[in-house]
């Protein structure tokens, strides 16, 4: 799904900008790994940068979008479909929420807008991250 994605970009832009720029560890990974290429994904040291990147990027703790009336905005007359690919994105991860899945998470409650907004955002991101951190120059 590609809903408002170009806007999740620029957000993301902005917070490499203000944020990123400043994060030790981000800089040293960029330095350090002038080379980029597909193959790199499977390195250690990318998966950790690209955890990183994304957990403080689209934070599932604290939301980006915080009130109703924002989120609803966001959502506009896609939330219908917004819902169902945030679902079926939980589903395919984490599979039913079954008690003994060891990557159960709590489930996002899809019809709050606040929480189902910033859940996209956060699935939305890690497409993102993963296309910046291939080329971080050039994004």
């Amino acid at each position: 799904m590609n809903y408002r994605k170009e806007e999740i970009k620029r957000y993301f832009k902005d917070w490499v900008a203000a944020f990123g720029s400043h994060h030790l560890d981000i800089i040293k990974f960029l330095k350090e790994n002038k080379s980029f290429s597909k193959t790199k994904s499977e390195d250690e040291i990318w998966i950790d940068t690209f955890d990183l990147v994304h957990q403080e990027a689209f934070p599932a703790n604290k939301p980006i979008i915080e009130t109703p009336s924002a989120a609803k905005a966001f959502l506009g007359d896609e939330t219908k479909k917004v819902r169902q690919f945030v679902k079926a994105f939980e589903k395919n991860r984490y599979g039913g929420f079954e008690e003994d899945n060891i990557w159960q998470m709590k489930e996002t409650n899809i019809l709050d807008d606040v929480e189902l907004v910033n859940k996209y955002f956060f699935i939305i991101g890690e497409e993102i991250v993963k296309e910046w951190m291939e080329d971080p120059t050039n994004y």
